[in-house]
This record gives structure tokens, C-alpha cells and sequence, in this order.
């Protein structure tokens, strides 16, 4: 608990600077001299508790600014303590909301621990950058809506581009742009775009919309981005989602139709799903609920 600041983010500068640098000193003396020195990172533990969460996964910080920390102090090994508890998100295997994100983190810093060269992983469309883009599904106005585009290399040498975001509303309009934001392409490396969220107050739910300028040509990517809801008052969810461009499924042709309320109240969903690979099955959600 010691090492989650009063935003229930990871506090880094105190793992680093005073635990770390503690279990060191203890290390250093005579009767341990033998033994391993191992340190810990955290992907986050969120929607756990009455309270809603305890440590923010905070896009991908938690997990880069903990292993990293971690890695600066050379210690014999580095666990990762994972519950595999859905209720606490904790876990580094992939899921819907995660995708490959922290594999696709934990390869890059393995492969400098080991001096091995960065490679993509198996069937990536290299065409595609290997850009993870993260933000809270769920906001109550007041809150700040921030949305990370992290970069992680994977291939050398590297190719630069520029990234453009726009929130759109469920019409399709354009209701913020942010600034272009550009990336060499051979460093890991985050930009965090924030605005107020009651600057979207008028919203019931924004769509994030992300173009990507490289090679002279530009790709855009919206559909399979998860959706923002926002929300007046009360929110118990606070789940990151994390979405690496190479994992969304870029479908040819996507038909979604939603009939009038019947007597009744209820409404009939017409779909139609065109993709060029195979699929086991496709999900109708209403606010993430089947």
C-alpha cells in the first residue's frame, strides 16, 4: 500500500528511491551476502473493492514504471505477481480490454535485459506500428479523460510517424481533435493526451478515432476501439482499456442495424460481419453486457 500515491497511482520515486535502495542496504550486509535479491512490478489492481480500485493500472505506466524501476536496481530476478482474478485485473495474459499490450511490453524489455535484437511478433502487419493506445472506458464528469499512445519498437531499423486523434460522437461528428502527435519509432515512449471530461458533458459516449500518417500513406483506425461512456454522477468501474493497433480486428464490411421499441420495449439488433480471417464467434453487447 506503501507504494500508491494519494491519485492511487504507483508511486515510483518511492519504490525506487527508498524501498529499493532499502532492501539494497539490508542486502549488502555480511550475513546476506548470499542471498538472491529479487524485486517485484505490477500490471494494477483495479474494480476490487467497495472503493472501486486500489491501484490504477494508469494506461501502461503502472507496468512500465514499476518493471523499470526494478530493472534500474540489477536485481536476480523480477516477479510479477499475477492473481488471474477477472474482479482485479491483475493478470498479464490477454483479454479482451488488454489485448497483447503487456506481452507486447514484457518482449521489449526482455529483449534488452538479454541484448537481443527487437523483432515483431509472429503474423504483425509491420504496415501497422506498434502503437498501444489506452484510456478509462468509463468517466463520471469532473474526471479528466486521458488517453495514452505508447510506442514500443519492435523492429530495426525503425520507421517514424504521426499520429492524429479525434473523439467523434455516435453521429460520426467530430467533437475533439488533439494535436498530432509524432514518433520516431525506435524508442519506447508515451504521450498522454488530457482534456477536462465535462468539456463532453453534452455526450453520452464518445468514439476514439485514430489516423496514422507513415511511408506517405495514411491508415485510419475507429471501428474496434472501444467507445468512452460517460457518465453525470456515480461510477464504480475503472478499467483501462489497452489497445495495440496490430490486435484490432479491421473488419471489410460491418452492418448494425437497431429496430424501434417495440410494445413491449424491446428492440431487435440486425448485425453483419465481413472480415478477412477466421472468427469463432461475434458478440452483441449493450454496454459490455451480452
Amino acid at each position: 500500500a506503501g507504494m500508491i500515491n494519494d491519485r492511487r497511482t504507483f508511486d515510483t520515486a518511492f519504490y525506487r528511491d527508498f524501498v529499493i535502495r532499502l532492501m539494497k542496504s539490508v542486502l549488502a550486509e555480511p550475513e546476506f551476502k548470499d542471498k538472491y535479491f529479487g524485486l517485484s512490478a505490477v500490471v494494477g489492481h483495479e474494480n476490487c473493492t467497495r472503493f472501486g480500485y486500489t491501484l490504477s493500472s494508469d494506461a501502461t505506466k503502472t507496468l512500465r514504471h514499476s518493471f523499470e524501476a526494478a530493472m534500474s536496481a540489477q536485481p536476480d530476478l523480477i516477479n510479477i505477481p499475477e492473481w488471474d482474478e477477472q474482479n482485479e485485473n491483475t493478470s498479464l495474459r490477454p483479454t479482451v480490454y488488454n489485448g497483447l499490450s503487456s506481452l507486447r511490453i514484457m518482449r521489449y524489455y526482455t529483449a534488452k535485459l538479454r541484448g537481443q535484437k527487437l523483432t515483431p511478433l509472429p503474423g504483425d502487419n509491420l504496415r501497422v506500428p506498434n502503437l498501444i493506445l489506452s484510456y478509462r472506458k468509463l468517466l463520471t464528469l469532473g474526471e479528466k479523460l486521458e488517453i495514452e499512445l505508447l510506442n514500443v519498437p519492435d523492429a530495426e531499423p525503425s520507421t517514424p510517424y504521426t499520429a492524429r486523434l479525434t473523439l467523434e460522437d455516435a453521429n460520426g461528428k467530430t467533437v475533439h481533435a488533439f494535436a498530432p502527435q509524432s514518433f520516431t519509432g525506435d524508442a519506447m515512449e508515451d504521450r498522454t493526451l488530457v482534456i477536462p471530461g465535462e468539456t463532453l458533458a453534452e455526450y453520452p459516449a464518445v468514439r476514439p478515432k485514430l489516423a496514422i500518417e507513415m511511408n506517405g500513406r495514411t491508415q485510419t483506425f475507429a471501428d474496434g476501439l472501444h467507445y468512452i461512456h460517460l457518465r453525470p454522477t456515480w461510477n464504480w468501474d475503472y478499467k483501462w482499456v489497452k489497445q495495440p493497433l496490430r490486435d484490432l480486428l479491421q473488419p471489410e464490411q460491418v452492418k448494425f442495424e437497431v429496430s424501434t421499441p417495440a410494445a413491449d420495449g424491446t428492440r431487435t439488433v440486425r448485425a453483419n460481419l465481413v472480415a478477412n480471417e477466421p472468427l469463432m464467434y461475434v458478440e452483441v453487447l449493450d454496454d459490455d453486457d451480452v
